[in-house]
Parts: C-alpha cells; structure tokens; sequence
C-alpha cells in the first residue's frame, strides 16, 4: 500500500503531491514491463490521469478548453477580442481546429484506457484487491471520457480496444449504444471500487466518484428514481459537505468527490489562466456575458466570491474566478471533475420530476443557504423545475460544459439561444460537427445535419 500512495504522489512539483512516474513513456503504456508489477501498475493508472491534461489548453477534453468552447457555445462567455466567434456564433465548421482537437484528446485517453485494461487483466503480477480496484478506476474514466464525447457530438464510434486497424474503420455508434456502454462501466465499477479512497485526497475515483456520475447519467437518461437514489447515497454516506464557496476547488476540499491535480508549471491552474487577466487592468481573454451574471439574485454570494469585474481601456469586464490560482505558487486548488454540490441539484431533480416537491425544494434550498439566499419560492412542479435549472445556471457555471449539456438535455436550448442569440442559432448547432479531419483519415464517418 505504501509503493501504491507513493507512486501516485506524481503531479504537481511545487508541493511535492506526487513523485515522477518511471521512465517508460505513454505509448508503450501495453508492454508488458508496466504492467510487471504493482508499482508500475499504480504508474500507468497516474498516466491515465495525466493523460487528461487538466493544466493546459489546446482543445483537451478535460482542460479550461471545454469549459470555454462550451461556454461560448451556450450563454455563459464570450470572447473579448477579434475573431474566435464560431463557438459564441453558433456558427462551428467541421474543419474547427478546437472541435478536432477534443475530438482527438479523447479518443486518445481513451485509446490509453482500453490498453490498460488490457493490461491488467488476468495479470498474475497484480493482486486481486489492486486488479478490482485499479479497474474500476479505468472505467469510470473511459465513461467520463464517452460522457463528454456524446454530449458534444451525439453518435461517435465506440472503441473499447487497442486494434488500429479494426479502430480505424469505426463506424460512428448510436447514441444509445455509447449511453449504453457508459452505464456498463459505470455499473461494473460500482461494484469493484471501496468506499475508501485509495490514496490521500480525493485524487483517484472511489465507490462514490462512479455514482456521481452515474447519476448524472441517469439524470440525463430521465431515469429519476435510479438517479435520485444514487445521488441520495453519496449524500448520506457524510464523506462530503457544502463548504465555502472559496475553498471548494481547494485540494482535499471536503465537497469535491473526484478531483485532479494540476501539473503545468507557470500555469497553476488553467482555468484561471484563461478566465481572468494576467495582470492587473488587463483584459481577459473571455468575459461572463450578461445573461450569466443577471442570472444571480441580489445577494447571491456566487457572484461575490466567484466573479468579479475589472477595467480594461475604459470597458468593464465580468470574470469567472472558480478557480484562481494563475500562476507559479503553492498550489492550493485542484481540478474538481464531481462534488456535492451537483448531487443535490441532481436528487432535487430528480425528486420534482417524481413529484416529491417537498424533498425537491429541500435540495434547491440547501445550495441557496450556502449561496446566502432565502427558500425557494417554487411552488408548483414546473416552477420549482425551473428553480432548479436556476440554481445549476448559477452554481454550476464555467464547469466543464454543464450549462451547455443542460439546455439541451432539458430541451430548453432553443428557446434560450434564439432569445439571446436571435439571428444566429439554428436546431442544428446543438451538436459539434464531426472533424473533417477525422472524416478524411475514417471514410466510415458521416457527418452531423447542418455540417455537409
């Protein structure tokens, strides 16, 4: 157990988190040298998670990238300088290079995924307890990574092993199929991972990391009893709590249920990087737009503590600052993937949906004590829904695509885009286009509507 803590302690130099992880690169990560051992295993589990490049930009799925492009893409930021407008335009081509780049980030974590549990398997070098657990972890981040993946361009081919030549030709999959496998790997590492976790921090999954998004997905899916009952669990079980609001991406935070450390150097966190000035009376690169900070109440202390205005040439920017560590420093924030602060807008929900207004209000009201507000006023079924999808706008903005992936999935994307963005949305645009690129390297793509 202490070579499993130690070689996980990888990331983050400036505070020692983790140490460096052994020579061997990630694309030999299917030899049989890392996987000879269990400190080797443990090794490439953290590559994995590296993989992920949470710290920097260039169109990663996990990084500030999806934040912002899905931002823009949605109501929630807007580029301040010139040009860069096809994502708040709605008005994406299929030669986008962002839209390449998160194509490719995943498929490649992906692709290191699959080549681990191949690895892993059967391997009479590991012991059961590690193979189950180290597992589990996989799994639940190939879901994650097939999560996004679907959100943002619907059907996309399922790879679930190492063959180029067979992945090379894959079709795109329905839907369905993903969501599918999604709650496949999600179900199966429910039942491998402990409540535990295994290394300090919240830095590696555990049992409740694979509910929470498993609840998500339920929730996405309609499927209300099975996702209030799981986000229920990770409530109950009093490991995590709503705390500040200014130390909840802190590392350790006793909300976060998954987080990752940061990794690039000069850019602590690249949220922060992206998202706010790099000097005093800058400009910032992306601003909040209006619609998002005349979604806060007066009062509401997320405006307060996680945004603020700054003067740049005499016009006056709103910024996200979640995330605020910029720069080279003790870092003290980590990149936070699942809290519990989703799991009881995911359970309120839920519980409206089943008509449990009661219990419904009591969820919204705990994210609105925390943020300084009063109870809800909702009364009705659609009303406290619309309380509820309220309360995300306000709690959950500038993570990873939330709001984006919500006025979709709630089928409220039109109604909102066309009264913001009259002129320039079109049904179409709720997906990303498949690259041209992709298309050009598999002829067995086909394309979204509207990107022909």
């Amino acid at each position: 157990m202490a070579a499993m803590l130690l070689a996980f302690a990888l990331l983050s130099s400036s505070c020692n988190k983790l140490i460096e992880i052994p020579s061997h690169p990630d694309d030999k990560l299917s030899t049989d040298r890392v996987f000879s051992d269990s400190l080797n295993v443990i090794s490439a589990l953290v590559g994995l998670y590296t993989n992920m490049h949470t710290s920097g930009s260039g169109g990663y799925i996990f990084s500030s990238d999806l934040t912002i492009y899905a931002g823009m893409s949605s109501d929630e930021l807007v580029y301040t300088y010139i040009g860069n407008t096809e994502f708040s335009d709605n008005d994406l081509r299929a030669e986008n290079a962002e839209v390449n780049t998160l194509w490719v980030s995943a498929y490649a974590g992906i692709y290191q995924v699959n080549a681990f549990i191949e690895g892993i398997t059967d391997n009479k070098n590991i012991s059961g307890s590690l193979q189950r657990q180290v597992h589990g972890e996989a799994l639940v981040t190939r879901a994650l990574y097939y999560f996004q993946l679907v959100n943002l361009y619907g059907a996309v081919p399922m790879i679930t092993g190492t063959d180029f030549q067979v992945n090379a030709k894959k079709p795109r999959a329905s839907v369905d199929s993903i969501y599918a496998l999604i709650l496949s790997d999600l179900t199966t590492a429910v039942t491998l991972l402990p409540e535990k976790y295994p290394s300090a921090g919240h830095l590696r999954p555990n049992l409740h990391t694979a509910r929470a998004l498993l609840a998500r997905v339920y929730l996405y899916l309609r499927q209300w009893r099975q996702a209030a009952d799981l986000s229920g669990q990770i409530i109950a079980s009093n490991m995590y709590q709503l705390i500040g609001l200014n130390e909840i991406f802190w590392d350790g935070s006793k909300e976060a249920i998954w987080q990752i450390p940061y990794t690039t150097n000069g850019s602590q966190t690249a949220d922060a990087n992206y998202l706010t000035p790099s000097y005093v009376g800058g400009q910032p690169s992306f601003a909040l737009t209006d619609w998002q900070m005349n979604a806060f109440e007066p009062g509401d202390l997320r405006r307060t503590s996680w945004t603020f205005s700054t003067i740049s040439n005499g016009v006056t920017y709103n910024c996200a600052s979640k995330y605020k560590n910029s720069y080279d420093g003790t870092p003290i924030e980590d990149y936070t993937f699942f809290r519990l602060g989703e799991q009881y807008l995911i359970r309120g929900e839920a519980l409206a949906q089943l008509d449990l207004l009661d219990s419904a209000r009591g969820d919204i009201n705990a994210i609105r004590s925390r943020a300084g507000l009063g109870a809800t006023t909702a009364v009705t079924k659609d009303e406290v829904l619309a309380a509820i999808e309220h309360e995300r706008q306000t709690e959950l903005f500038c993570e990873l695509g939330h709001r984006w992936y919500d006025l979709k999935r709630t089928g409220r994307i039109a109604a909102v885009m066309n009264a913001e963005k009259p002129g320039r949305w079109q049904p179409t645009d709720a997906l990303y286009p498949v690259p041209l690129l992709q298309r050009q390297t598999n002829p067995f793509l086909t394309q979204n509507p509207g990107y022909q």
